[in-house]
Parts: C-alpha cells; sequence; structure tokens
C-alpha cells in the first residue's frame, strides 16, 4: 500500500472514530459530550449530526408494582464549521445541545406522587474556538460558550408544576493538544466553565420568583493513534462536575440537585477497508456512583457497545453510529428499583472539507 492509500484510509478513519461520542440517557441529563474535535480538523470544515435515542426504562415500585417504559425517544442535532486562517491560527464555531432529559410516569395512581408526573428539559449551545499551533506539535484552543436552557419538571399528583424559563449563560472553554501528523495522533484536553444562569420560574402557571444556578464545568480528554496505515485507536475521558448542580425554587425547594459527579470513558479501534470504507467498534463506560438516584433520572451508570462506519465520497464523509447500552440499575430516592434496562441509540453525521 503506498502512502498516498495510507492516508486516504486514515482520513476516512479519523471521521469514524469522531463519532465516537452519542447522546445516550445516564443517571444525569448529559447529551452531547462537549467534544472540540471539528477544530482539529484540516483547512475548511463543516458537519452536521442527527441522533435519535430510544431508552427501554422499567421497574418496581417500593412497594413492588410494577413501572412501565418511562423513558421517551428524544432526539439531537449538531453542527460545526472550522476554517484556517493562516497555518497557525484557526477558528471554529460548534453548535451542541449539552443537556436534556425526557421521562414520563404513566397515570397508574401506583407511581405515587410520580403518577403522570414528567420533566423534560431542552437545551442549545453554540461555542466559538480559536486554536493557535505553537512549535513541535502543541497548539492551544479557547473561546466562549453561549448556552440556552429550559427545564419542566411536572408533579401532578402533588400538585406542582414547576417550570424553569428559558433562559440564556455564558460560560468559556480553554485547552491544550500534542499532534504527531505522522502516525495520526493526537492528545487533547478541553476544560468547559460553569454556566451560570437566572431563570424566571414559574409553580402551578403562576409567577414564583426567580432562581440562580451554574451547570456543571466538565473536562475532556480524548486521544487517537494509529496503530498501522490501516488502523487507529481512539478514546476519551469526560468528566462533571455534577455536585455543583442546585436549582432552588421559591414554593417546591430543591428542585434539581446530585450528590455525585461523574466519570465517562469511551474506546474505540477503527479500520480501513478501501479507499471508500472504513469501520469502527466503541466501547463506552460510566462507573456506577451506588447512590440513590432522582425518580426522574432512574439510571446509574453504563455500559455499551457501538459499531459505526464511514463512507467518503471526494470531499464528502458520510458516517453512522448504532449503540446499545445497558443502563446501570438504580435505586431511586423513593425506593424504587430499575434493573436490566437497555438504551438504543443511533447517529449519523456528513462532513465535509472545502
Amino acid at each position: 500500500m503506498n502512502k498516498n492509500s495510507s492516508k486516504v484510509l486514515i482520513g476516512t478513519l479519523l471521521a469514524t472514530c469522531a463519532f465516537g461520542v452519542l447522546p445516550a440517557i445516564a443517571g444525569t441529563p448529559e447529551r452531547s459530550g462537549q467534544s472540540v474535535t471539528p477544530l482539529f480538523e484540516r483547512g475548511t470544515y463543516g458537519e452536521l449530526t442527527f441522533s435519535a435515542v430510544s431508552p427501554d426504562l422499567t421497574g418496581e415500585t417500593a412497594g413492588g408494582d410494577s413501572i412501565s417504559d418511562l423513558g421517551d425517544t428524544y432526539f439531537g442535532f449538531g453542527g460545526a464549521f472550522k476554517k484556517d486562517i493562516n497555518e497557525q491560527l484557526s477558528f471554529g464555531v460548534i453548535f451542541d445541545q449539552p443537556w436534556g432529559a425526557d421521562i414520563t410516569y404513566n397515570g397508574d395512581a401506583t407511581n405515587g406522587v410520580f403518577t403522570d408526573s414528567n420533566t423534560e428539559w431542552n437545551s442549545a449551545a453554540i461555542t466559538a474556538l480559536a486554536r493557535y499551533k505553537l512549535s513541535g506539535g502543541f497548539s492551544l484552543h479557547g473561546g466562549i460558550r453561549a448556552e440556552q436552557l429550559e427545564i419542566d419538571v411536572n408533579l401532578p399528583a402533588a400538585g406542582a408544576e414547576n417550570t424553569i424559563e428559558q433562559s440564556t449563560g455564558f460560560g468559556y472553554s480553554v485547552g491544550a493538544a500534542y499532534e504527531v501528523p505522522a502516525k495520526a495522533a493526537r492528545i487533547s484536553l478541553t476544560y468547559h466553565s460553569a454556566v451560570e444562569h437566572t431563570a424566571d420560574v414559574s409553580f402551578n402557571g403562576a409567577d414564583d420568583g426567580e432562581t440562580t444556578f451554574e451547570m456543571p464545568a466538565s473536562l475532556n480528554l480524548e486521544m487517537r493513534h494509529a496503530i498501522s496505515p490501516t488502523t487507529i485507536i481512539f478514546g476519551s475521558a469526560r468528566y462533571i462536575d455534577w455536585t455543583s448542580l442546585d436549582i432552588n425554587t421559591t414554593t417546591f425547594g430543591d428542585l434539581v440537585g446530585y450528590t455525585d459527579d461523574t466519570l465517562q470513558t469511551s474506546f474505540g479501534v477503527g479500520k480501513g477497508f478501501s479507499r471508500e470504507w472504513a469501520g469502527a467498534i466503541t466501547v463506552d463506560y460510566e462507573q456506577p456512583t451506588d447512590s440513590p438516584v432522582s425518580d426522574l433520572s432512574p439510571t446509574d451508570g453504563k455500559f455499551g457497545l457501538g459499531i459505526g462506519a464511514t463512507y467518503t465520497m471526494d470531499q464528502t464523509k458520510i458516517s453512522g453510529l448504532v449503540k446499545i447500552i445497558s443502563n446501570g440499575d438504580a435505586v431511586s430516592n423513593a425506593g424504587s428499583n430499575f434493573n436490566d434496562n437497555t438504551t438504543m441509540a443511533v447517529g449519523f453525521k456528513i462532513a465535509r472539507t472545502f
């Protein structure tokens, strides 16, 4: 295999390994993974990503009554654009949906206070980043982030309909990377700051004052390395400071809070089969906390397996990924047990270098 063919295969593989993070239900409202991988693409680059996630979450109450599937299917969308200014400086814009939740209990009275209850989180964020290449393969990157968030937590049986109205907060991202282009190797570390929100609150349709809270800071470690002209390994670790999130309202009191931070890890292997086709296998893991969880996000940890493929056509790459996630068993704050649950996730990405 000549060097040019090897470069084409590795280029195809990189599109596949960059698709390794796909949203899936966990015990926290995490969605996008907040990767900055598009910032490292060559030349002028754009991508669009789409995903669909279908959780199967069932359990039983502390009294032994069955809880039917309460995980709603949800869809995700993302995009990115990156451009070089000169040989050292480049900039990028990333759109993602970092936080989200979709849980609905049915009207069975055995669900107690959670009868007919639901929670829905919606978010959108835009991050503007710049990257500056230093000597020796090192680079620095950073920028600002605007984040929009809205939360509904409805508990009809308790006479409580809580809405955290749409608000916008700002934060920043900063990081560094080291690359060895000849080996398609890169390791990057990115810190995403907490984002403070001040939002109006409504309780049962009436004004309930304001609340101020911070969506958590996180730290992303991402790496990749070609171990042959047709094979690449890649992985990531993401730490999220969930214990800093505490949403209080005037009437209801503590609405959202977490007692444990999380560490999510992912590892994958990609292989090129031709100038057009490459595939990848991924493994995801999140350590369970073994603490009681919210009844409106009733899983603790996860283990996932994924398979993906990329088709390259000139300067366009089309990637797809399917994941099956085993959601960690959990005991909720109300004493309900959730065991042997799974989530199916599919994703699609189209990327082009101009």
